[in-house]
């Protein structure tokens, strides 16, 4: 009887010694929010946006992401993540520094990209993407091969002074048949019309969306009435590119009611959502990932004590009998 109560407690120390140790070892480093999925490094405190496939029209990618108590920074959109997603209609792109190769393509109606503070964009990251307005900021250092390929909605592209463009060239815009504004700073007009020789007469130096532009998009509300999910795709898009802006979109004369706009009403719920969100969040994680280690690992240590409790209470028994 001694032999297997000694048996039987090793048994359960060297169990919950490899159960404690299971906590590091084998700890959730996924995470899934709002469609996106992220994979997460524990030891930097960063997260890669690894997959949007199942994002639907306009997103924000978050800032940070949190997952059992510890806050993740999003730093990066992985290779592929948002490819061939077809409801995707506009993106911010938060705090994310680099954007992987193919990472929008085929993002038929993905409209436009608010890059801000980006660093680094990898080949083909738009490739055949539905983009109509594409603003690249001055914080890029690296762009890569043929980033707007065959994007043939593209019409506007803007470059602030400063954005270090050295993976672009003409063929990039070779495939992008409806580009007839190419916006830079007064400084480098001749710079990038030396880039874009087949475009010299769209590099342009505006300090505002040129009016063609707005005409354009806001006038087919009127004639794509055959094609309802299209038009309002597109004006809807362009309509909050606009707002984002910090164009007057109220001067349009569109009914924006008609496309869901008022910043006043949609500002409340969407902080309702986001807590209801992190609530839910915080209940599921409870039961996931790091937490249930720690739990299985409690148990058998309680199991552990309770063993060695009755082993040394029946020691002491046999003792006094003794």
């Amino acid at each position: 009887m001694k032999k297997i109560i000694c048996v039987l407690l090793t048994f359960l120390m060297v169990l919950s010694l490899f159960s404690a140790l299971s906590v590091v070892t084998f700890a959730d480093t996924t995470l899934s929010l709002d469609g996106a999925k992220y994979s997460l490094n524990t030891e930097k405190k960063t997260a890669v946006l690894t997959s949007g496939a199942s994002v639907v029209g306009n997103f924000t990618v978050p800032d940070t992401v949190e997952k059992d108590g510890e806050k993740y920074t999003v730093t990066t959109i992985q290779e592929y993540a948002f490819d061939r997603n077809t409801n995707l209609s506009f993106i911010d792109i938060g705090k994310v520094t680099k954007i992987g190769s193919y990472a929008f393509r085929s993002c038929s109606q993905l409209l436009s990209v608010n890059l801000r503070g980006i660093t680094s964009i990898d080949n083909y990251a738009f490739q055949s993407a539905g983009i109509i307005y594409l603003e690249f900021p001055n914080t890029l250092k690296n762009m890569g091969m043929y980033v707007m390929t065959n994007c043939k909605q593209l019409v506007y592209v803007g470059f602030e002074e400063g954005a270090e463009i050295a993976g672009l060239d003409d063929r990039d815009l070779w495939t992008c048949s409806a580009v007839n504004t190419i916006n830079v700073a007064q400084s480098e007009i001749e710079k990038y019309k030396g880039i874009f020789t087949s475009y010299e007469g769209s590099v342009i130096h505006t300090e505002t969306l040129p009016d063609s532009i707005i005409k354009d998009f806001t006038g087919k509300a009127k004639s794509y009435d055959k094609n309802v999910r299209t038009d309002k795709g597109r004006v809807l898009a362009m309509l909050t590119l606009l707002n984002n802006n910090n164009y007057d979109i109220s001067s349009l004369g569109i009914d924006l009611s008609e496309y869901g706009i008022n910043p006043k009403k949609d500002e409340q719920p969407a902080e309702e959502k986001e807590e209801t969100t992190e609530e839910n969040d915080k209940t599921a994680s409870f039961f996931s990932g790091n937490n249930i280690w720690m739990i299985i690992s409690f148990a058998f240590i309680i199991l552990t004590v309770l063993f060695a409790a009755l082993y040394i209470a029946q020691k002491k028994k046999q003792t006094k009998n003794n």
